[in-house]
């Protein structure tokens, strides 16, 4: 359940951030420029999935597959 908080908590953080209008004013952010908010939401995706393929890809190269999970053995270890 923890994991799941670390995926959820940035994204509630980011929210504020950018809908709160006192953040916005602190942080300088204009969010009202829909063209540079949807760039800069389409960068950060590329960015994340080439992250997520060359952890697998290495994963796979160095014989260390990734794993989403523990199995049993792993968890009782």
């Amino acid at each position: 359940w923890w994991k799941i908080l670390l995926i959820l908590l940035p994204l509630v953080g980011y929210g504020v951030i950018f809908l709160w209008p006192l953040t916005q004013r602190v942080f300088m952010l204009d969010s009202s420029n829909s063209g540079a908010m949807a760039l800069g939401t389409l960068v950060g995706a590329v960015g994340a999935a080439l992250i997520e393929a060359l952890w697998w890809f290495l994963g796979l190269r160095f014989g260390e597959p990734a794993r989403l999970w523990q199995s049993a053995e792993q968890r009782a270890a």
